[in-house]
């Protein structure tokens, strides 16, 4: 709505058509105007001189809007206010911009301030959304998604919404916006008010209908030849005044435009989390202030709350719902020394926790059971493994996380990694006056790097082993007798790992044969396993991803490749980690500039699809039984790794 639009023609039919529902159906109104600002073109008001043709649809409302707009010359919705002209009837005036943060909080003051009325009015300038015009974007202020209007209808509110005729036959559109708004919403039965530019669709609660249904008589008396009432649907059965039609309300369609919506009434609560979490980072194994922060929001949302899983203060397990299928969400938000959140934990904490929150408000539509899983020490340590093997996973169906990148990809390969130390010890001796007496342990360091150097060339070209001499000894004129090394031996498969591990302590061993040295080889820490890919599931979270409107670049699976603990999740549950491009090609992880993207607002923007695509993607898992199955049958189907 513009408020150089107001009071032409089109505003004498949408008031007359308020008060009407106001007067008859006796519902308390909350009008959204959702205004964007001028462009200086103010509509005709010619109508308003024509009284003898126009009158008598509403006396009342037609003189009120000739002394306000020819007499007293006013062109602003706020005259409405106060004036009583339009019984029963609030009215939310503020601006609405284009960003999606923004937009976000508009719509959750818009559900605060209409409480405890029965039905909202949405009035865009154009109706709701297109394909050309993506929400966030430029220009989208002047349409509604229906996802946005479906938080209103999901927060118990009957539905008003304005939608001017786009360029193409009238009444096919009418059906199908008719039949998409009925299947989001579960409703078995809808209303359209067809004027000679716009129509509006009324979208009632299963309570409101009848009382509707009165109000509807009495316009198509009134206004007669100027709004052509039509219903859609089937005719609700006697009796069913607060009941809906749960096969309809549980269609998969109708449950993702819910936890779209849910996740946008968030927005808000998640944007100041990932906030938090970016001016609060916190290295591995000591993520305190994160684990108590999202502990606490999931708490207060109904979750069952266990702290300190797998003997690991800061991790824990969040659970809602029962039965199967069980899915779990990942929540990382462990940082970088000196870095801070560089690698986009804060957004991939957050993303996870409004995905658990979203799939939450639709449990009570569908079976199933959500984990948020906090995951610690990602970036050293390896915080998942111990939970692997505690058990946390037992009985989940599919796991899940989202990762900021620079490129947005569904499949990246992660390697299995095992890190070695060895030790060298010789004997000391003076390295000039009497060197035949030692037993140099830096020989035998220098012969094992420079024979894990050798064995390079003859790796499969997946495979990476890399090490640095950590102790090389302590003067030039001592011969050490203590040197030591750290190598990471990399496979894509456990069976190549373990075949590398033992030609790596060869050469170790060969090292300490040909210098005299003792050697002593030890595993650092747990293994980190290879990823194990499941792509029905990885091409699930794909399509609900574009279906908001993100492209995909996926590049190849098996370059660039790095290691990390969610390949030891993958090994036992059918597990996705795609990646959501947050910042430019030359920003990578691990740097300053990445840890600027992951608090920008591209990054805030990357969160919120994120947790739609993995909200939606649960949806798929928990109603769709098929998809269900595509997955198990595609990850039981690997050979073992």
């Amino acid at each position: 709505m513009k408020n150089e639009f107001f009071g032409d023609i089109n505003d004498y039919r949408k008031y007359g058509l308020l008060r009407v529902l106001g007067e008859v159906a006796r519902v308390e109104i909350t009008v959204c105007w959702m205004l964007t600002p001028g462009e200086g073109r103010e509509t005709d008001v010619q109508y308003l001189n024509k009284a003898e043709r126009c009158r008598s649809f509403d006396p009342e409302l037609f003189d009120f809007l000739r002394e306000v707009v020819v007499e007293r010359k006013v062109r602003n919705v706020k005259a409405l206010e106060g004036a009583n002209i339009l019984p029963r009837t609030r009215f939310f005036a503020e601006m609405l911009q284009d960003d999606l943060t923004s937009r976000s909080r508009y719509f959750e003051q818009v559900r605060d301030f209409a409480r405890g009325v029965q039905l909202v009015f949405f009035d865009p300038d154009n109706g709701m959304d297109v394909k050309s015009v993506r929400i966030g974007q430029k220009r989208s202020s002047k349409y509604l998604d229906k996802s946005e209007a479906l938080a209103s209808f999901a927060a118990g509110h009957s539905l008003l919404i304005y939608q001017h005729f786009p360029f193409q036959e009238r009444e096919p559109f009418i059906r199908r916006q008719a039949r998409d708004l009925g299947e989001l919403t579960g409703t078995e039965v809808l209303f359209s008010y067809r004027t000679q530019h716009m129509v509006f669709f009324l979208v009632p609660q299963s309570g409101h209908v009848d009382r509707f249904i009165r109000a509807n008589m009495k316009v198509e008396s009134q206004w007669a030849s100027e709004i052509k009432v039509e219903r859609h649907g089937a005719a609700p059965e006697s009796g069913r005044a607060e009941r809906h039609d749960r096969t309809k309300e549980t269609n998969v369609q109708s449950l993702k435009q819910r936890v779209r919506a849910e996740v946008d009434r968030l927005a808000p609560d998640l944007l100041a989390t990932s906030r938090f979490l970016h001016a609060n980072p916190e290295l591995a194994y000591e993520e305190h202030k994160a684990a108590e922060h999202l502990t606490t929001i999931v708490a207060q949302y109904g979750f069952a709350v266990t702290r300190g899983v797998a003997g690991l203060p800061t991790a824990f397990i969040a659970r809602t719902g029962a039965g199967s299928p069980r899915i779990a969400f990942l929540a990382e938000y462990d940082a970088l020394p000196g870095l801070g959140h560089a690698c986009g934990h804060n957004l991939i904490g957050t993303a996870s926790l409004g995905a658990a929150l979203a799939v939450k408000a639709v449990l009570n539509l569908t079976p199933g059971e959500i984990l948020l899983v906090g995951c610690p020490a990602e970036e050293k340590g390896g915080g998942k493994i111990p939970l692997v093997e505690s058990g946390a996973f037992a009985g989940t169906d599919a796991a899940m996380l989202v990762h900021p990148s620079n490129r947005t990809e569904m499949v990246k390969l992660a390697l299995g990694m095992r890190e070695l130390t060895v030790e060298f010890f010789g004997k000391a001796s003076h390295a000039a006056a009497s060197p035949e007496r030692g037993i140099n342990a830096l020989d035998a360091v220098v012969l094992a790097y420079n024979g894990v150097s050798a064995l390079r060339q003859q790796v499969r070209s997946d495979a990476r082993i890399h090490g640095i001499i950590t102790h090389g000894g302590q003067a030039p004129n001592i011969i050490p007798d203590y040197t030591a090394a750290r190598f990471y031996v990399r496979a894509l498969d456990l069976p190549y790992l373990e075949e590398l591990d033992r030609r790596v302590v060869a050469c170790f061993e060969a090292a300490a044969q040909a210098t005299g040295c003792r050697a002593k080889v030890t595993s650092a820490g747990k293994d980190y396993h290879p990823y194990k890919p499941v792509y029905s599931l990885a091409g699930l979270f794909q399509r609900n991803l574009e279906s908001l409107g993100e492209s995909v670049d996926q590049g190849p699976v098996d370059r660039e490749l790095g290691s990390t603990d969610v390949g030891n999740v993958s090994q036992v549950v059918p597990t996705i980690q795609p990646m959501l491009q947050i910042s430019s090609r030359e920003v990578t992880c691990h740097m300053a500039a990445f840890a600027e993207a992951a608090i920008s607002e591209a990054g805030h923007r990357g969160m919120l699809l994120a947790a739609k695509a993995m909200a939606m993607t649960a949806v798929d898992l928990l109603a769709d039984a098929a998809s269900l199955a595509r997955v198990t049958a595609e990850f039981q189907g690997h050979a073992s790794a």
